[in-house]
């Protein structure tokens, strides 16, 4: 069985307690894949506040184009994750195991760089 390696995934991000506790608790790829998902589920809460909070800072046109962008990034987060959980070939732990992986990777540096952005944006 394939596994997400705690240590690998979590490799310069530091994705939450619970997150880690249920990672490390985890017997089989079924629960490894629960802790993930709900991982995904907080990171991408994360996410909306950050993007709520940088549009807050913004003025309008940059509105338009941060809100453009991140659709844009959404389509390609998805096409992405589509990809790799139903069009490559392998078994089914494998590739599900990989596309879970992507996807919270990249909410979780998605929601990093708008973070970035918006502290160095300061409060307004």
């Amino acid at each position: 069985m394939v596994f997400i390696s705690v240590a690998v995934s979590a490799e310069g991000r530091n994705y939450s307690p619970q997150f880690l506790q249920c990672s490390k608790a985890s017997l089989n790829a079924d629960s490894q894949a629960n802790c993930i998902t709900n991982e995904i589920v907080a990171q991408k809460k994360r996410l909306n506040i950050t993007y709520a909070n940088l549009l807050k800072k913004l003025p309008p046109e940059d509105r338009i184009y941060l809100d453009k962008i991140q659709h844009e990034w959404i389509a390609w987060r998805d096409d992405n994750y589509n990809f790799l959980a139903e069009h490559v070939s392998g078994s089914f732990v494998t590739t599900r195991a990989t596309s879970l992986d992507f996807l919270l990777r990249s909410v979780f540096d998605r929601a990093n760089e708008l973070e970035v952005i918006s502290n160095e944006m300061g409060s307004n």
